[in-house]
């Protein structure tokens, strides 16, 4: 019998197996672990289905945002799919639900051109791809490109430029490809203050010469070096500002510029600027010396001494300038001959006149003006009412018609027009007969070239008889002998034009005219002798297409669409195994238009073959032809029984 084990050994020997198992129990224990971990994630990227998708609020794409609108859809949508584990595989068909509009029209094309299962197989790259071909047109890339290659800093804007510039590198990435490319881009755009800076540094990467360009913007905007930089293009004109100028606006773009800097002069006066010995003004640098009137502070460029550039003097400016008006005036349409045989006779010195002249419609537009169509020596003419001409005058062109003879002026008369043309006058047409409403008036005209009008009345003749013009009601008041008013209508404004809508007007003709406007057929046609038939080739087995995904709105066409058909009698319920599926085309004015796809049925169908005729050959025939009729090709698919 073997000896029995004492209890400390046996103790002992049980805990030294223990020890040695415990490793081999651990590394199972936590392989478990992984496995059943594993084994729950696998579960959870399987359980990612489109409610959960949807759950993320995903946001939708109609095709009309844009380039940069795409490019923030696409990144939403890779966070939204990150965000809810999607698996690679369901990627783009979660995606393509959210087209819309345009989009979803171009995403239904390319299903059927290529086929749901070739569609099923496109990766996300491929996607985004496809949609950057189609929504990003070339010329806007093209201004994408400009931007990015113009892009620079504007002044201490650092934040601004570094985020325009990523969203740019985005949606152009071959500009900015490889790494250096991108480096090199981001720094020749950066202000010259820190550009040199960053230039020295040789950064490698663009995080960090984005980390560096901030730094060292903050740095120069503490020392001031931004703001320095900003007033180097302004010391030339703050020193040549003259002091004298503030306050007192003036026309001249040269002066308008020095105000932007009175503001530290104004700053400066408190004791910074010291007062110049030389021309007694506050100002910095050098005191320069204006040339033309010797004053300082200014240059001749920016003097604004009154100057006549007739004689010369610094009294007046030209319009005022008496040799102006010593000075004989010649009409360009007389030789200066017969201008000086005029000013040679004894008839004293010129008298001058004024006829602000302005075109007939503009004046029948005009409220405060009175036109009117009146009668001169038994002739129609058109008249204008000008309180603003001294004289009245009669055009050239209707002087043939007065059959009258015109007098000397006992002194020439210079017209000034309104655009500032002086033209001389020395003839009149005296005791002209002007009829207004019934009455007849004496009137002297001097004829003169006249644009738009045949007579002007001037305020000579109507200070004679004292009339009073109501501009409102284009009323000529006239005072007679005895005492009443004889009251002239001119001609009332053209009222404005309303304009209406094309679809209002449709809708109005077709109220208005319901027997000539009916565009729509109440039904089908009645049944002629001959009926249209559609011959498919032999052994042809009934084709049905599976219809094509549209969005609610399309859906809800769709059967609108289909029951004003059902209603009219074109259409009829059916359960034939023949199918076709239909799209939507949006039109201008936001209607859709129904596309049905018969491609696969023309592929069965025989053709009619028949040769073209000649265009003379159809002359030919309309030859001795009177009436024709035309096929409206609205409803022209509806004329015709099947």
């Amino acid at each position: 019998m073997p000896p029995r084990r004492e209890d400390p050994d046996l103790a002992r020997l049980v805990s030294e197996r223990v020890m040695a198992s415990l490793p081999g129990i651990v590394s199972q224990v936590a392989a478990g672990l992984n496995t059943n971990q594993n084994n729950n994630q696998g579960t959870r990227e399987w359980d990612c289905t489109y409610k959960s998708f949807r759950s993320c609020n995903p946001k939708e794409f109609h095709g009309t945002e844009g380039a940069v609108g795409l490019l923030a859809w696409i990144e939403g949508m890779e966070s939204v799919l990150h965000i809810s584990k999607c698996l690679e595989r369901n990627k783009v068909e979660y995606a393509a639900c959210l087209l819309q509009g345009r989009a979803l029209t171009w995403w239904n094309t390319q299903v059927q051109v290529r086929g749901r299962d070739a569609t099923g197989q496109i990766t996300w790259e491929d996607f985004m791809k496809m949609l950057k071909e189609e929504f990003c047109p070339r010329s806007e890339i093209q201004k994408l490109e400009a931007e990015l290659w113009h892009h620079e800093m504007k002044g201490n804007d650092i934040t601004n430029y570094t985020t325009r510039f990523h969203e740019l590198a985005k949606l152009v990435p071959h500009l900015v490809t490889p790494e250096q490319n991108r480096v090199d881009r981001y720094v020749w755009g950066l202000s010259s203050v820190i550009r040199g800076n960053v230039t020295a540094a040789d950064p490698k990467t663009l995080q960090e010469v984005v980390n560096l360009a901030n730094r060292l913007t903050n740095n120069a905007i503490r020392t001031g070096s931004f703001s320095s930089d900003k007033s180097k293009g302004k010391r030339k004109v703050e020193e040549s500002t003259k002091p004298q100028f503030k306050g007192r606006p003036g026309k001249d773009k040269r002066v308008t510029r020095s105000y932007g800097v009175q503001t530290h002069v104004a700053e400066k006066e408190k004791g910074a600027y010291q007062r110049c010995g030389k021309c007694g003004n506050l100002h910095a640098g050098r005191c320069v010396v204006c040339s033309r009137c010797g004053r300082g502070g200014h240059t001749d460029k920016d003097c604004r001494r009154r100057t006549c550039f007739e004689c010369g003097s610094f009294n007046h400016y030209r319009n005022a300038c008496p040799k102006m008006n010593q000075r004989p005036y010649v009409n360009q349409a007389q030789p200066a001959n017969q201008a000086n045989q005029g000013n040679q006779g004894n008839r004293g010195g010129l008298a001058r006149g004024r006829a602000f002249v302005i075109g007939a419609e503009e004046a029948r537009q005009n409220p405060d003006v009175v036109t009117g169509t009146f009668l001169l020596n038994n002739y129609p003419a058109t008249v204008l009412f000008d309180s603003g001409s001294d004289r009245s005058f009669v055009s050239l062109e209707f002087r043939p018609k007065m059959n009258k003879k015109s007098q000397n002026l006992k002194e020439d008369h210079i017209i000034e027009y309104s655009n500032g043309e002086l033209v001389r006058a020395d003839k009149v047409i005296r005791k002209c007969t002007l009829g207004l409403a019934g009455k007849h008036f004496s009137i002297d005209l001097i004829p003169i070239k006249i644009g738009s009008f045949d007579i002007i009345v001037g305020m000579d003749w109507m200070s004679k008889h004292r009339a009073t013009i109501c501009c409102a009601e284009k009323i000529v008041a006239l005072a007679l002998p005895d005492g009443g008013f004889h009251e002239v209508y001119g001609d009332k404004p053209k009222r404005d034009i309303k304009i209406v809508s094309y679809m209002k007007m449709r809708s109005h003709l077709r109220k208005e005219c319901v027997a000539f406007m009916a565009h729509e057929l109440p039904g089908l046609p009645p049944p002629r002798q001959v009926d249209l038939r559609i011959d498919l080739v032999p052994g042809a087995g009934p084709i049905a297409k599976s219809p094509y995904r549209l969005a609610p709105s399309e859906m809800q066409e769709l059967s609108k669409q289909l029951q004003e058909l059902l209603d009219k009698g074109f259409i009829r319920p059916s359960s034939s195994p023949w199918g076709a599926p239909v799209l939507f085309v949006k039109k201008k004015d936001g209607s859709f238009r129904m596309c049905i796809d018969y491609r696969e049925l023309n592929k069965i169908t025989i053709k009619n073959r028949y040769p073209l005729p000649r265009i003379d050959d159809l002359f030919d025939q309309l030859q001795g032809a009177t009436y024709f009729s035309k096929i409206d090709l609205r409803s022209g698919y509806h004329q015709m029984r099947v």
